[in-house]
Parts: structure tokens; sequence; C-alpha cells
């Protein structure tokens, strides 16, 4: 009937999409929890905090992710991040994935973007 009804799902991406397009600000505090939440819950570290918010995996969350880093100037995090999400992959075939997981491409070419991170954090 054309009326936005919410499907109570929730993900991690989706939070990343938020900030990414404008519909929340880091700099307001109506979004302090949620700025809170995206550096110290969400990432490769991620714990079972949460449990209702869907993981983030690769396309797009995780680049989402890092370019939020990027833009926030969080280059500690950034690196941790960077180790985090890519250090097992490159360990175990010496390549970057499509998924987390290891299923898909085990040597996929948008994963590249992690050299584009790299290089972000390096000009600190």
């Amino acid at each position: 009937d054309g009326r936005l009804v919410q499907s109570g799902e929730m993900t991690e991406a989706c939070q990343y999409y938020a900030f990414r397009f404008g519909a929340a600000d880091r700099n307001d505090p109506r979004f302090a929890e949620l700025v809170n939440t995206v550096l110290n819950v969400f990432g490769p570290a991620r714990t079972d905090e949460l449990p209702e918010i869907e993981k983030a995996n690769a396309l797009m969350g995780i680049y989402l992710r890092l370019e939020l880093l990027i833009r926030w100037e969080e280059h500690e995090q950034l690196r941790a991040d960077i180790c985090g999400f890519f250090g097992g992959m490159a360990e175990k075939t010496g390549t970057l994935w499509e998924y987390t997981q290891g299923i898909g491409s085990l040597d996929h070419g948008f994963a590249s973007y992690a050299a584009v991170a790299i290089a972000a954090c390096t000009k600190k």
C-alpha cells in the first residue's frame, strides 16, 4: 500500500551507510551513542555484544567502515581493523578474500581497497 514499514532487522553495515550518506553525523550529539558503538563495539574484534545487529561482511560493510575511519582520522583504529579484517587472510593464503569466512573468491580484486586504507593510515 506504499507505506514504509520497518522490518525490525538491523545490520552493522547500515550504520556505516547512515554516516556515509549523511543520515547520521558524527558531530551531532544525538548520534554519540552510535559513534561509540561504531568505534568500540563494531569491527573485526566484535564480540557477542548486540547480537541482534547482524555483523558486517566485506562488501560493502567492511569497506564502508574503513572509509569512515579514514574520514574520521581514526588512524590507530584503522590500523587495528586492517590487521583484524585482512591479517588472517594474508597469513592463510597470501591473498585477500571476497568474504571474511573464506568462501567465494580467495583472491578478490575489490579487496585491494585494503591498500587505500593502509596508505591513509600511514600518511599521519
